[in-house]
């Protein structure tokens, strides 16, 4: 039992830094984004609806999202109800590539 119990834990110690990981990256491009001079503001708005989908993830649940990209886009698609923009579509590969 105690294995057990070791395991979940690493693992979702595991799950916690790759969700930090994700977070802080965009914080760290919203601010870019933001104190960019040409501002794209279709980037900016890209970034803050990931944030928020995200926001309602249960990574303690959820692992397979932060693995591959393709995983998180559809669990974002169900999320927002809708496909996600061209924009979003690039962000999620920005951060799944980056944070593993």
């Amino acid at each position: 039992m105690k294995m057990a119990l070791t395991f979940s834990h690493n693992y979702s110690q595991k799950t916690q830094k790759n969700n930090v990981m994700i977070q802080t990256k965009l914080l760290l491009l919203e601010y870019v984004t933001i104190n960019d001079d040409s501002r794209d503001g279709k980037k900016l708005q890209a970034i803050r609806e990931v944030k928020d989908l995200l926001r309602i993830i249960d990574f303690n649940l959820e692992d397979e999202p932060l693995k591959r990209s393709f995983n998180l886009k559809k669990i974002l698609t169900v999320l927002k109800g809708a496909e996600l923009s061209i924009n979003q579509e690039s962000l999620v590969e920005e951060l799944i590539d980056t944070s593993n």
